[in-house]
């Protein structure tokens, strides 16, 4: 099986994507909701640990979307925003670095975006995305889960210090891991920041663990964590 996310979701003929996907790789599309990808989302950042809290926030930055998932009591409330590190450079970023009038409007439009998020936030903030790691590994200087917490001071410097810096200077930085990435990272870390502030989180843990995950032990059935949290 072969799950397709955002990009999927917004394809003008998603028959014939099917087919293409069922052709090159012998195994079915399957595209999935925004609600779902958020679901999945947050039962694999979720699954790392043994001891879970009885509620969190769960945050997954992509390349498409931006999934949140707030749980409390075993109930969950999923919003996938249509607001994304790719869009914002497609948007506001074009030039890196941006302008402060780019910058301004990418976060007005993030901030606007975020609205419709509108459940009691309680627990720990948990990055479930490639976004918030790397930024760990930037900013802790460690490359291996467990990291610490990830604070809002810390996002907000980082958001800074990359809105100022060329893709190049962004990629040396880390030139494995920001291969490929040194365009849309920035965008991610506004996004981060924004989320942060707007829903009042002072620091976020960060899971090893996230969507891709999540769609393995939705396939299988089984969940096997390994930490804690």
């Amino acid at each position: 099986m072969v799950a397709g996310t955002s990009a999927s979701r917004e394809a003008s003929d998603t028959q014939a994507l099917a087919q293409v996907v069922s052709t090159c790789t012998h195994a079915p599309l399957r595209i999935l909701s925004g609600a779902q990808e958020a679901t999945l989302s947050f039962r694999g950042a979720l699954a790392y640990w043994t001891q879970q809290p009885s509620a969190c926030v769960t945050l997954d930055i992509g390349g498409g979307s931006t999934e949140i998932v707030a749980a409390r009591s075993g109930a969950t409330t999923c919003y996938s925003l249509h607001v994304d590190s790719v869009r914002l450079v497609e948007s506001f970023f074009r030039h890196q670095p941006p302008d402060g009038t780019s910058i301004d409007r990418a976060v007005a439009h993030m901030k606007e975006a975020l609205w419709i998020v509108d459940v009691p936030l309680e627990g720990p903030l948990i990055g479930a995305s490639i976004t918030q790691r790397l930024l760990s590994t930037l900013a802790l200087d460690r490359e291996e889960p467990p990291w610490p917490e990830l604070s809002a001071r810390d996002v907000s410097r980082w958001r800074r210090r990359l809105l100022r810096m060329t893709r190049a200077q962004v990629r040396a930085l880390h030139p494995t891991l920001m291969q490929g990435r040194e365009d849309a990272f920035p965008a991610a870390v506004v996004i981060l920041e924004v989320v942060m502030t707007g829903l009042g989180f002072s620091a976020s843990r960060i899971s090893p663990w996230g969507f891709r995950h999540g769609l393995v032990l939705d396939a299988i059935g089984t969940v096997v964590p390994t930490g804690r949290l």
